[in-house]
């Protein structure tokens, strides 16, 4: 019987958005904010649960190229995560929480020196970390509006996201 109700349910879908983020802890000394995209593809296994696989690329500047002006440097964070969403409300406007776990694959720039040959040798920090993000938005109609916060070692950042949904509109 639950098979069936699954089943019978299961409704497919793809989120394609952009996203703001602000550099936390660490992360914070070595890139300022950033700006990138994700792909989401989810399935509705209930009317208030989703499941899914968040995929993202999110470019950070590094602040020392800002303050002087310098093409020094992109940090760069690469988010793979499997998602689960539970929608609170059902309506037009309807309310959401949700958690993903995965890695984040980046690399951080995390020391300028000067040398002889060059103004600026720069030294990166980069590798895989596992990541835990919970986070909140409100769904409207396909539009999808979101804040995380990816907690990683090294790589920890908020999340402003927002994004519409392409294929079966969620059932109220």
């Amino acid at each position: 019987m639950f098979l069936f109700t699954t089943t019978s349910f299961a409704q497919f879908r793809v989120e394609l958005g952009g996203s703001w983020g602000i550099p936390t802890g660490s992360f914070s000394e070595s890139a300022s904010s950033g700006f990138g995209g994700y792909i989401e593809p989810k399935i509705g296994i209930t009317n208030q649960w989703e499941v899914g696989v968040y995929v993202a690329g999110l470019g950070f500047r590094d602040p020392v190229s800002l303050l002087f002006s310098l093409p020094v440097g992109i940090n760069y964070v690469v988010p793979i995560q499997a998602t689960g969403t539970y929608y609170i409300l059902q309506g037009k406007v309807t309310p959401y929480v949700g958690a993903r776990a995965g890695v984040l694959v980046g690399n951080a720039l995390s020391d300028i020196a000067p040398t002889l040959n060059n103004l600026f040798d720069l030294e990166t920090e980069s590798g895989t970390r596992f990541a835990f993000t919970p986070n909140v938005g409100l769904l409207a109609g396909r539009f999808d509006i979101g804040l995380n916060y990816n907690i990683a070692r090294d790589f920890s950042f908020f999340q402003l996201s927002m994004g519409v949904n392409i294929g079966k509109k969620r059932d109220y």
